[in-house]
């Protein structure tokens, strides 16, 4: 079983992917696409980075996944470059299709409620709670503790082999996802 995730960033997209490994414990790949913008780039600008992190994200999502997660746009967000955040969700969810990769999405609060065991969780407590999840996985980043908290939503959902506690509350959330 190989389940992805996608974290969308304009300056770090974490991606997760698991895999199983027979019977053992499953293997883990965490990696971040990291970009730079710069101050007043304008729409040829944007688009050609834009297009680079898509290209450099469905390099590293195999082919033969059997479920890809990819967090939601964050609508609230008071953060800057709205268009371009959007615009990045939709090359990589453009891209899924095209693929035609099974896939979900997941909103931000939920990532965070399965993690963390809270909503509203800081990028501190996700981290913690799935280095906890993942003991001996080094995860680099804020980018990449999101993408595998989701990966690790759908290697749950999909029934695979994990060495925590499936907690009632990881449960609830994950009930309340609408799956492929």
């Amino acid at each position: 079983m190989i389940v992805a995730a996608i974290d969308p960033s304009l300056t770090s997209t974490g991606v997760a992917i698991i895999r199983s490994q027979g019977t053992g414990k499953p293997t883990v790949e965490l990696h971040s696409v990291r970009t730079a913008g710069h101050k007043g780039d304008g729409y040829d600008a944007s688009c050609l980075r834009i297009t680079t992190i898509r290209d450099k994200v469905m390099r590293l999502i195999p082919r033969d996944a059997d479920l890809v997660l990819m967090e939601g746009p964050a609508f609230m967000s008071n953060t800057g470059k709205v268009l371009e955040r959007n615009w990045l969700w939709g090359k990589l969810y453009d891209a899924l299709v095209a693929c035609q990769l099974p896939k979900v999405i997941i909103v931000p609060v939920k990532v965070k409620q399965f993690a963390a065991g809270k909503g509203n969780a800081d990028k501190i407590a996700v981290a913690m709670a799935v280095a906890k999840m993942w003991p001996g996985v080094d995860v680099a980043s804020d980018d990449e503790a999101d993408a595998l908290a989701m990966a690790t939503m759908g290697w749950v959902h999909l029934g695979g082999t994990v060495w925590f506690n499936v907690l009632e509350r990881h449960r609830e959330v994950l009930a309340k996802v609408v799956w492929p």
